[in-house]
């Protein structure tokens, strides 16, 4: 359990040097009322054995669930929105990966269960939930 802290601590450190994650007490809600995912698919939940985007904070708004080892495009986020990792052992069980306009990697979306509730999603062009 020390080691899962320490590693979403690291995480968050590195979130926070390429601008994805969003400090949720100044964070002001950007519009990603119109944000869409190439391939992605519209749940009610996070399905299990997705990697999930919400278009707002705290598991809010839209949830857009990736359950293919692929790149998904982003289009028109424009501010803060949230993730979850809800694969399984049986599907990827690998860090989700978030990459720039060029496709490099510029954060990683931690293993199985991870979360994070307010990040930081315009620098983010494609998501590879499988790393």
């Amino acid at each position: 359990m020390k080691l899962r802290k320490a590693a979403a601590v690291t995480l968050a450190g590195a979130f926070t040097a390429v601008g994805l994650l969003a400090q949720p007490a100044t964070a002001t809600s950007g519009d990603n009322s119109r944000a869409w995912v190439t391939g992605g698919t519209i749940h009610n939940y996070c399905a299990v054995g997705d990697f999930c985007l919400y278009t707002g904070m705290l598991y809010s708004g839209r949830v857009y669930g990736l359950p293919n080892c692929t790149d998904y495009a982003l289009h028109e986020w424009n501010g803060v929105g949230s993730w979850k990792n809800n694969q399984t052992p049986d599907s990827y069980n690998t860090d989700a990966q978030f990459k720039n306009a060029g496709g490099t990697v510029i954060g990683y979306g931690w293993l199985q269960y991870g979360a994070e509730p307010a990040v930081n999603l315009t620098p983010v062009y494609y998501v590879r939930p499988c790393g």
